[in-house]
């Protein structure tokens, strides 16, 4: 979708600048021209828009997230359509995403700052679910950490906002006109096994993509690491938790439980609430454990259910049973299905030149989650009796699925040079994959651009701030320097169609995605990428605060057919070595592949 230029206005917001772009909606901080106050403002997808059934859900689900009120749920001040375009004004927030937080530490959080986070998000999503509300697609990305210390809290001093409440409901009905398929506007890292199942979800399916934000809060790694989706997916359905004492060694055995409780594979045997949750957590470190928001039964860290009556009783003196002692065989639980679990071989994407995060891949591809829509009136539906229960079929299913998909990634790991990794991206509008060196890391921002690189953080507000006027200082420095990493690939999906027709048009719809003063050189050219039709471009980016400062761009669109959008790679380096990279360029180019 077209960027908007600052001081422009749209139902009765003045933009400023942007925030982040994914496929499906752009962010600015905007005025309110009536109030005089700062908001976020997120635009949606033309596209959506023209769906009357996700528009009336949409402003139906804003309403209901609107009524929410609690100091870790972003407002939302206003949710409308304007001249065809949906809207949603929230409070803004300035800070950072948990995802940067956690990149900002390392991979992953000290105890105390964790517990902090959690008691706030916890409190949060219990408020929602008492309201009807259940988010499903709770993850880093869409938990923010304002800064400073404007609502100083006890640890760490980090006050948290849970956002896009509305936003993650199925898309299945937007097929013609999006992804070529039904998916969810969700990421599979978190993703609960009655999702992948088409099941109805409830307060559970939070729970379960709460435990799992747990497990790499405290371990700075994903619960589940796989290269391709059915892997992951199979992984969600019938695999626990590795042991976060396997990573972290210092931390209480009983850490394990509480995680292998939240993330359960059938939501009647998780915790009750994120309440409970969050006082297991707390009597599994040996803290006092607190009690502040209404909640229904509490579930003991050994699966069984106890009353609020006994849970008070008990006071901050932890269980011993559920405290000390060996983790309980997982395995055994009565949410696994009978017999022995399938083990595969699984081959794990290392990238370089970021945190521990960067080892994740930073994306999963959205699933088909028809079958799971949870209106105001809808509750979660009983778990059927284990005799019923249908794991044989997924077990089959999933089992060919992951073979398949096993195959495909070991020819391709032969097939590769050894200096040569695959990246994966499945959270873009048009999925895909592609290769790049292997001394190349990667930086994604929460709209799910991509920025690759030797040195990509040197790049990353060039891209993902574009229009700030800062945007240019670290690569400027960079590329002043003579680094030979001042080398960099920007990749950004969108559902939005180009008209190729027009040169002119397509220059400025691409140079609406890139740093400001791109000046294309050449007029596009047809060539073919992935198999699919794509138009090349050639332009140079200049520093404005320092037009001496330039970097040689090479743009290709592609339009794969049936895709439901397009990906744009943007090649940069320094004009006198940009032949040298030349190369390098092409092989990454002809490694393009569409996965969706």
């Amino acid at each position: 979708m077209t960027t908007q230029q600052a001081g422009s206005e749209i139902a009765g917001y003045r933009i400023e600048s942007l925030i982040g772009r994914g496929g499906m909606a752009v962010v600015y901080r905007a005025e309110d021209m009536r109030l005089g106050r700062k908001v976020a403002l997120k635009l949606l997808t033309p596209q959506l828009a023209d769906n009357e059934q996700f528009r009336q859900r949409f402003m139906r689900e804003s309403r209901l997230a609107a009524s929410l009120d609690h100091p870790n749920i972003v407002p939302i001040y206003e949710a409308g359509e304007a001249d065809g375009q949906l809207f949603i004004a929230m409070r803004y927030v300035r800070g950072s995403d948990l995802k940067g937080a956690l990149a900002a530490e390392g991979g992953r959080l000290p105890v105390e700052r964790t517990l902090d986070l959690f008691t706030q998000i916890a409190d949060a999503l219990d408020t929602a679910h008492r309201a009807g509300l259940v988010h499903r697609d709770v993850k880093p990305g869409n938990i923010l950490v304002a800064a400073g210390r404007e609502h100083t809290r006890t640890g760490h001093g980090d006050h948290v906002y849970l956002t896009d409440f509305g936003l993650t409901k199925r898309t299945a009905e937007l097929s013609s006109g999006l992804t070529g398929t039904g998916h969810f506007l969700g990421t599979v890292d978190y993703v609960s096994p009655e999702q992948i199942q088409g099941k109805p979800v409830g307060p559970g399916t939070d729970i379960y993509a709460l435990g799992g934000v747990l497990y790499e809060c405290l371990t700075g790694q994903l619960p589940f690491r796989r290269d391709d989706d059915a892997a992951l997916l199979w992984a969600h359905l019938v695999e626990a938790p590795p042991p976060v004492t396997g990573i972290r060694p210092e931390l209480p055995e009983a850490i394990d439980a509480v995680v292998a409780h939240a993330m359960a594979k059938d939501p009647a045997d998780r915790y009750e609430s994120c309440e409970v949750l969050l006082h297991e957590l707390q009597r599994a470190l040996g803290l006092p454990a607190t009690i502040s928001s209404q909640s229904g039964r509490h579930t003991d860290g050994a699966g069984g259910r106890t009353g609020r009556a006994d849970l008070a009783s008990d006071g901050p003196q932890a269980d011993p049973d559920t405290v000390t002692g060996d983790v309980p065989d997982v395995s055994r639980h009565p949410s696994f299905p009978s017999g022995p679990l399938p083990r595969f071989m699984t081959q794990t994407s290392v990238s370089h030149g970021i945190p521990p995060p960067a080892e994740e891949e930073p994306g999963r591809e959205e699933y088909d989650d028809a079958g799971s829509e949870w209106d105001e009136d809808e509750r979660e539906a009983p778990p059927e009796p284990a005799a019923r229960r249908r794991w044989g079929l997924v077990a089959i299913v999933a089992a060919v699925a992951v073979l398949v998909a096993i195959s495909v990634v070991l020819l391709q790991s032969f097939l590769s040079s050894e200096d040569y990794r695959t990246f994966t991206s499945r959270e873009t509008v048009v999925p895909f994959r592609l290769d790049h060196p292997a001394d190349w890391g990667t930086v994604v921002s929460p709209a799910s651009d991509i920025v690759l690189g030797p040195n990509p953080t040197a790049a990353d507000e060039l891209f993902f701030l574009r229009g700030a006027p800062d945007g240019w200082a670290n690569a400027t420095d960079a590329v002043r320097s003579g680094s030979p990493d001042s080398v960099w690939l920007y990749v950004y999906s969108s559902a939005a169609t180009y008209d190729t027709a027009d040169t002119q048009a397509l220059q400025d719809s691409v140079a609406s995605l890139l740093p400001r003063d791109t000046q294309f050189e050449s007029a596009h050219r047809e060539v073919s990428v992935a198999g699919a039709p794509a138009d090349e471009m050639e332009a140079v980016a200049s520093d404005p605060e320092d037009p001496q400062t330039r970097l040689r761009v090479l743009v290709d669109v592609v339009d794969p057919p049936g895709a439901g959008g397009a990906v744009l790679l943007a090649f940069f380096a320094p004009p006198d070595t940009f032949e040298d990279h030349r190369p390098t360029f092409e092989r990454i180019r002809d490694s393009l592949e569409i996965t969706g």
